[in-house]
């Protein structure tokens, strides 16, 4: 199951060295934020309002780019590993209310209907 977590419950994704600073995110979390500590912005990050962002998203999973790459990476990884977690730094992270990261989650799920839906999986 892919889950949407806020910065705030970072305690539970990563580990951080308080001598340096440096935050280690756990092999199951995926960064789709901007830049943070050490942690660097991810390729699913745009500084634009959620409806511009979701017709973005679309239109980099209709080209093929290294994001659409990414959500089918995010959808493999699920396949072995279930748990897996994206994790936002944003303000709108609230239930009910749209943000990156679930836009993220939902392209991934569009991503494993499409799959079924053709028997490919």
């Amino acid at each position: 199951m892919l889950t949407v977590l806020h910065l705030k419950d970072l305690d539970l994704v990563a580990k951080s060295d308080s001598c340096n600073r440096k935050i280690s995110l756990q092999p199951n979390i995926i960064y789709v934020g901007k830049s943070f500590s050490n942690v660097e912005s991810s390729l699913f990050y745009r500084n634009l309002p959620i409806e511009k962002y979701k017709p973005w998203l679309k239109s980099q999973i209709d080209n093929k780019t290294d994001v659409y790459q990414m959500l089918l990476g995010i959808k493999q990884r699920l396949i072995t590993n279930p748990d897996i977690r994206l994790i936002l730094l944003c303000d709108c992270h609230k239930p009910g209310i749209n943000c990156q990261a679930t836009t993220v989650k939902r392209a991934v799920g569009y991503l494993v209907a499409e799959e079924l839906a053709f028997g490919l999986y």
